[in-house]
């Protein structure tokens, strides 16, 4: 085939391949006969976006984040609160159960009056830290309070600073590998404060990064439930969240128990 008709036949294999084999066909075909024709290779109308379409799209995508990030992020956030809880109520559990096997009567030894409060507490803390490997003991107060410049705690609302017993302030604290710290409390009783990452991350607000846990007269590490609330405040701001740690570990909303505890945070 030459000239024309060349050109003919190969414009009819393209419409009869439905372009792309055709295409290929044809510049294969004047490649092997060494004499290739305007018409051997055809080209398409190519098609492209107007700047108006483009800018309307990016529009709509960027109206469509702006609605959908904020809630992604405060998910990931509460998310990212929740696991830190179970791992550091996981850390005190262990220790608690190891403790038990060798201390029978942590419940005594940390209730007698033989002694100050303080000297009690310290001793507790040097036998605790047995059980919480990769851990390092601070044996003046990781949050420095001695001298009221150390970091404050938020209440539940975060309307105020929660009130910590001054002592438990004025004795040892553990701090983890992972960061977080395990000192003395809660108020009124004996057991453990916890701050699930660390003072030095934030919020530092209880029910949120900061729990509180009691050991009952079985020598069990129990959320604490004496006063202060969670959601619905008992015996004022300056205790709201110290109950918290019950709803957190049964993961249950105080004013919604159709919601999880983590989903209700506000």
């Amino acid at each position: 085939m030459k000239g024309k008709k060349y050109e003919y036949f190969w414009k009819k294999q393209y419409l009869r391949g439905g372009g792309t084999f055709g295409l290929a066909s044809a510049f294969h075909a004047c490649k092997k006969n060494k004499k290739c024709y305007n018409g051997d290779v055809l080209h398409r109308k190519s098609f492209a976006f107007t700047l108006a379409e483009v800018l309307i799209t990016l529009g709509i995508i960027g109206v469509v984040a702006a609605m959908t990030i904020p809630s992604l992020v405060t998910k990931y956030q509460k998310k990212v609160l929740e696991t830190q809880f179970k791992k550091a109520y996981s850390v005190l559990l262990n220790a608690n159960i190891m403790m038990r096997e060798d201390y029978p009567s942590i419940y005594e030894d940390i209730m007698s009056s033989d002694s100050n409060v303080s000297d009690k507490f310290s001793e507790h803390l040097d036998r605790l830290i047995k059980y919480i490997p990769h851990s390092t003991m601070c044996t003046s107060h990781y949050l420095k309070f001695g001298g009221g410049n150390g970091k404050q705690y938020r209440n539940f609302p975060n309307t105020g600073n929660i009130h910590i017993d001054p002592d438990s302030l004025t004795t040892k604290s553990i701090m983890t590998n992972s960061g977080i710290l395990i000192f003395m409390g809660p108020w009124g009783e004996r057991g453990y404060h916890v701050d699930t990452n660390g003072p030095d991350k934030g919020p530092n607000r209880a029910g949120y990064d900061f729990f509180s846990f009691s050991i009952d007269k079985n020598n069990r590490v129990v959320p604490y439930s004496r006063i202060g609330g969670c959601e619905v405040p008992d015996n004022g701001a300056v205790y709201q969240g110290f109950t918290c740690a019950q709803y957190a570990v049964s993961n249950t909303c105080e004013s919604d128990p159709s919601k999880t505890y983590w989903d209700c945070l506000p």
